[in-house]
């Protein structure tokens, strides 16, 4: 059945040393120094999201397997401003969403994402679902990280006791890229402009940079309040991450940790996954997300 499982869904494959490129139905992915059991993983968590989202533009991910500090997954996503058709203007998309907006692609020759997966994490590989309590199943994380490179993600940073968003350089990235570092010039993300507190201050109408955006982005009061998330999630805008010490990479730009149980779909969007957990899919509440920052989503039951 694996035998028969890989030459149904890899349509190309192209070795060049450490590499391996795998063309899927809607995405393309660049592996670096990817054993067969981890490409295996990333390739169901690649069929399991192209059940999900619709573009006429292929995905382009550079996959890296190697060893992380703190992390089993980073991902930075290519991002792209002010294109024709942008539902905002002066908002940041990432590239495949722009891409999937616009009707092509628009920046050729450079991946829409890069993925980093730690190596030396103590992963379960297999695309049977069946995790043991005693491991990390790698096609959730890697169904996560993809997520962040759809366009789940926030720019929000806190240095020095001060909070800011959109002025990061490539010297704030956890990761070196394999692309062109844009200038972000104080313009958020789309994702951010959908983020306020209880009272529905946004955070993108404060001061950038200010101690202000410090306090939102650590005062454990911040929510998502797009139309489709509310209404996936019983009319409540669902929680974010954002309670005490300010976290790189996990404040903002995830669920509350606790809002959603563990193994619920919807978790797959927060910082956490615990051994054994397994999340099968997107959830709706993720999916709200995703179509109220601009993606066209296949009808699923």
């Amino acid at each position: 059945m694996i035998a028969l499982y890989f030459f149904l869904i890899f349509s190309s494959i192209i070795f060049q040393s450490d590499e391996r490129v795998i063309s899927y139905r809607n995405f393309e992915i660049t592996y670096h120094k990817f054993p067969p059991q981890a490409i295996e993983a990333f390739s169901k968590a690649v069929e399991i999201w192209e059940e999900y989202i619709q573009t006429n533009s292929v995905i382009k991910i550079n996959a890296y397997f190697e060893e992380l500090e703190g992390a089993k997954g980073i991902t930075i996503p290519n991002g792209i401003i002010n294109f024709a058709k942008a539902p905002m203007v002066s908002t940041w998309y990432t590239s495949a969403l722009a891409d999937a907006i616009s009707g092509h692609n628009l920046q050729p020759g450079f991946a829409d994402m890069d993925i980093f997966i730690n190596s030396k994490a103590d992963w379960y590989y297999g695309s049977d679902r069946k995790n043991p309590p005693f491991k990390y199943e790698m096609v959730s994380v890697v169904m996560h990280e993809i997520g962040h490179g759809l366009g789940i993600i926030s720019l929000a940073d806190v240095k020095y006791e001060v909070g800011s968003f959109s002025l990061q350089t490539e010297e704030d990235l956890l990761v070196p890229i394999s692309f062109p570092m844009p200038e972000l010039d104080g313009m958020p993300i789309v994702f951010d402009r959908f983020i306020a507190n209880q009272q529905k201050k946004y955070f993108v109408e404060a001061n950038n940079p200010s101690v202000e955006l410090k306090e939102f982005f650590t005062g454990d009061n911040l929510f998502f309040f797009g139309e489709n998330t509310i209404n996936s999630n019983s009319g409540l805008a669902p929680k974010l991450e954002s309670n005490g010490e300010y976290r790189k990479g996990s404040s903002v730009a995830h669920f509350d940790e606790n809002y959603f149980e563990p193994n619920d779909d919807d978790a797959l969007m927060t910082p956490k996954i615990g051994r054994g957990e397994i999340i099968k899919k997107p959830g709706p509440v993720t999916l709200g997300v995703l179509k109220d920052i601009g993606w066209e989503l296949k009808i699923k039951n």
